[in-house]
């Protein structure tokens, strides 16, 4: 299949957004455009930075919560928001795009990842049997049960001047809807 054939599913967006808020996360607005100090802090080095006249395309809604953080915007809590994702990746495929749309978690009170991490597996189980990965750094990522896809990331980061938070992926697409296309065309 070509990249192209790959489209956002936006019932399960919404279908994650639901569930994370029954969960206790709260629905979070959050900024399109970010400071490019928040778009630095976890962009790592060498990769294309995405600039407009407005501001700078985030990589990830987390991006977009340390934009609030930074304007002392965003109180203490776990959210759960919605946005469009920017990525100069070096590949592009079915899995690697230069944009998609991600449920980011955050939670800047216990910062309890590993909460997020099992929030986020239930949800992700639902639909692709998957796993947990730990990396050296303690971080966490689940991916498909064949190890073969990544479906999500999930730590804790402390980066001034923005604070300390848990993130972690509520989910990705059109990744996960490549992941259920290419499970249907291998039966």
């Amino acid at each position: 299949m070509d990249i192209d054939e790959y489209y956002v599913d936006y019932q399960k967006l919404a279908d994650a957004m639901k569930y994370y808020e029954s969960l206790g996360y709260t629905v979070k607005s959050v900024p399109w455009l970010v400071d490019a100090a928040a778009g630095d802090a976890t962009c790592p080095k060498g990769v294309l930075k995405l600039d407009t006249v407005l501001g700078r395309l985030p990589a990830s809604g987390e991006n977009s919560y340390m934009h609030l953080m930074m304007h002392e915007e965003l109180a203490p809590g776990r959210y759960v928001c919605c946005t469009p994702c920017y990525r100069a990746e070096p590949v592009i495929d079915a899995i690697r795009h230069y944009w998609f749309i991600k449920v980011e978690l955050i939670d800047t009170i216990e910062f309890n990842f590993e909460k997020l991490l099992q929030d986020a597996l239930e949800f992700l189980s639902q639909y692709v049997p998957c796993k947990i990965v730990e990396f050296e750094d303690g971080t966490k990522d689940i991916v498909t049960v064949d190890g073969e896809i990544e479906l999500g990331s999930y730590g804790v980061r402390e980066i001034a001047p923005f604070g300390k938070w848990a993130y972690g992926t509520g989910l990705a697409e059109p990744r996960l809807s490549y992941v259920l296309q290419t499970q249907e065309i291998r039966k």
